[in-house]
């Protein structure tokens, strides 16, 4: 995963959960390019799901308010709503302006390079 929230034992449980999901695929008759095309989508989600509790757990780190921080980064209430619900598609812009008015920055990494962050605690 490119961002990845998750401590070791959770991840653990994870790759179990991926592996038999794939056996349960394939014993349906999914095909091998079609649970390749599933895990495409569900990795896609994952990140995505990663980066929306990343954006939640770092406002209310900060004693944020939804509101308060869309006064901050000129990104309406209702957006930031959504985007920590995993039902918004921001823009690169958008979650830059969120990231700046967290104190925050964007960044690209390498594929499966883990990122220490604490679900729990909202911190990295």
């Amino acid at each position: 995963m490119l961002i990845n929230i998750l401590d070791n034992q959770v991840m653990e449980e994870l790759a179990g959960f991926e592996e038999s999901f794939d056996t349960y695929l394939a014993e349906r008759g999914v095909t091998a390019r079609e649970r390749a095309s599933v895990q495409a989508e569900v990795d896609a989600f994952m990140r995505k799901s990663d980066l929306c509790m990343m954006v939640k757990n770092e406002r209310d780190a900060r004693g944020l308010t939804q509101q308060q921080l869309a006064t901050l980064s000129r990104v309406p209430q209702g957006e930031i709503s959504k985007i920590e619900r995993s039902k918004g598609n921001p823009t690169y812009e958008t979650i830059g302006r969120l990231a700046a008015a967290l104190g925050l920055e964007v960044a690209l990494v390498p594929i499966g390079t883990a990122i220490n962050f604490d679900v729990k605690a909202g911190q990295l």
